[in-house]
This record gives C-alpha cells, sequence and structure tokens, in this order.
C-alpha cells in the first residue's frame, strides 16, 4: 500500500513541475523581450 501512495506522490509531483514549467515558460520569454527592450531604450 505504502508503495503505491508514493508512486502516485511521484506521479502527482512529475505532472505540477510539468504543468509549472509550461506554465513560465510563456513569462520567462515575455520578461527577456521586456528586459531587451528596456536596454534598447536606455
Amino acid at each position: 500500500m505504502r508503495g503505491n501512495c508514493v508512486a502516485i506522490d511521484e506521479a502527482i509531483s512529475g505532472v505540477l513541475l510539468l504543468f509549472h514549467e509550461i506554465a513560465t515558460q510563456p513569462t520567462a520569454a515575455c520578461n527577456d523581450d521586456l528586459a531587451g527592450t528596456n536596454h534598447g531604450m536606455t
């Protein structure tokens, strides 16, 4: 029983990590673009 709980916990952690990476990628790209724009104007 304990082994099954660990497997489920690892699966949930993996999905959350994957979702977090997908969610932060567009934001990171946007931040890089804004930083580049700010440097260009300075």
